[in-house]
């Protein structure tokens, strides 16, 4: 799946238009965030990268963006959330805050818990993404994650064309029903 494709979103919750989806990572590991921020620049994305629950919090409310990348276990001594340290705990204040989910949440952890991946799902995640070195698994996730949005943007852009659903089918015959 070429990423090429991939990267564009028609629209938003306030109507502007994207070329390039912004992609939030969420990820307290130093090495992993960066590795992850490459790979995804490196298939197009704009990417905002964060250590800590905190810092991602402030940027979800200064900046629209169309994936959130998010890592469960988010350590920091200097988080000004006080103990929000838990990725699920992250998702919670955003729909609180946020008035829902506009975005597409990619849980992307070392912890392959059977009950952690129920409770991603129960949490509406799009996706479980397990880490791996190479994050091809990831790129798959992201590039899937937007490509559900494009077509979300153009099924509402389809919808809102046709006025109260009475058109005909290209091809029905209009006398037919008489």
């Amino acid at each position: 799946m070429s990423s090429d494709t991939n990267n564009e979103i028609s629209g938003s919750q306030s109507g502007e238009s994207f070329c390039t989806p912004v992609v939030l990572v969420v990820e307290d590991e130093p090495l992993t965030r960066k590795a992850v921020a490459r790979k995804l620049q490196g298939a197009g994305y704009e990417v905002v990268a964060v250590p800590s629950a905190g810092d991602a919090l402030i940027v979800a409310q200064r900046l629209v963006f169309h994936v959130l990348v998010l890592d469960l276990n988010l350590v920091g001594d200097d988080d000004p959330f006080s103990g929000l340290h838990e990725g699920f705990a992250v998702i919670d204040w955003l729909r609180h805050q946020m008035g829902g989910i506009s975005f597409q949440i990619i849980i992307h952890t070392s912890q392959a818990d059977k009950h952690i991946v129920e409770r991603a799902q129960a949490y509406g995640a799009f996706a479980f993404c397990p880490k791996r070195r190479d994050m091809e698994n990831l790129l798959k996730c992201v590039n899937e994650a937007v490509e559900s949005l494009n077509a979300a943007v153009d099924e509402s852009a389809t919808t809102q064309e046709q006025p109260g659903g009475n058109e005909q089918a290209p091809g029905e015959d209009q006398g037919a029903a008489a």
